[in-house]
């Protein structure tokens, strides 16, 4: 460092004077001594002190950065501390509840341990429907009341799926399928079936009413329905797009796709504006 800063202080301006200098007047010859005095300084400092290059000293880095405390209401410097500074204070914490038990226990014998039909369904009129083997039972959620609908017929005919229609629509029509593929509709109120519609080979395991009329049934048959209970021939589109057994549907609320799930892990949207009478997921 020595020899690099005499090397240096070569080029800087020699106190001593030369023969220019004798024409200035005292003022501006002692101005520029003092300036010249003041660079070596400030080069010799710089060459002769040790790690020097490329490191701060305590004032500069005070300077270039902000305060710690300012930092770390920026960039955390943990978990921790960003959980201390955010959350310290116990009132801002908000404790949500979750409770280990249900609010009501229901029996509910005969029960079909199959997760891939819909047994329950709880309408807009605040009444569950709920199939227990080859009956349905409702139960008013308000005031406690229990309803026996119905009991299929026949020895081996099980209730497959039950739905109420979607909000703002009919509150006391009830939709059913059975393990014979068959779909009824039935009035809650009066406690008697209105239509019976056919087509499904296998079980109806899941059911949706598009509106007040309309109804979609998924089957084991691997097929989607649409049925207009108000029609003599209540079929209007059959959906082919599963390997397996449909057992979720469920129409947009404007009522224009459906959405149809099965057990072969896809999931089918359908476009009720460009329906035909059978169609598949393939042609559109």
């Amino acid at each position: 460092h020595h020899r690099s800063s005499c090397r240096y202080l070569d080029y800087l301006p020699n106190d001593e004077e030369d023969d220019d200098e004798k024409d200035e007047d005292a003022d501006k010859k002692a101005e520029r001594l003092n300036a010249n005095r003041a660079m070596k300084e400030i080069v010799l400092s710089t060459y002769n002190a040790p790690n020097r290059i490329l490191n701060f000293s305590e004032d500069s880095k005070k300077k270039l950065f902000p305060e710690k405390e300012s930092l770390k209401s920026i960039y955390p410097l943990s978990d921790s501390d960003y959980t201390t500074e955010r959350f310290k204070e116990k009132d801002k914490i908000v404790h949500r509840f979750i409770p280990s038990t249900p609010v009501r226990t229901l029996d509910a014998p005969d029960l079909v341990d199959d997760y891939y039909l819909n047994l329950i369904s709880w309408g807009q009129n605040n009444i569950v429907a709920a199939a227990l083997g080859s009956s349905v039972y409702l139960w008013n959620a308000k005031t406690g009341d229990i309803n026996h609908l119905f009991t299929l017929q026949g020895r081996n005919n099980t209730v497959s799926s039950v739905r109420w229609p979607k909000k703002d629509a009919d509150e006391k029509h009830l939709a059913v399928g059975t393990s014979e593929g068959l779909i009824e509709v039935w009035d809650t109120v009066a406690l008697r079936k209105v239509r019976t519609m056919a087509g499904h080979v296998l079980r109806a395991s899941s059911l949706c009413w598009k509106d007040m009329n309309v109804i979609s049934s998924g089957s084991r048959d691997k097929s989607v329905r649409n049925n207009d209970m108000r029609n003599r021939e209540s079929l209007i589109d059959i959906y082919s797009g599963h390997s397996q057994e449909v057992c979720g549907l469920e129409w947009h609320d404007e009522g224009k796709v459906l959405a149809s799930g099965a057990n072969d892990n896809q999931l089918c949207l359908w476009d009720a504006a460009v329906s035909t009478r059978e169609r598949s997921a393939t042609s559109g």
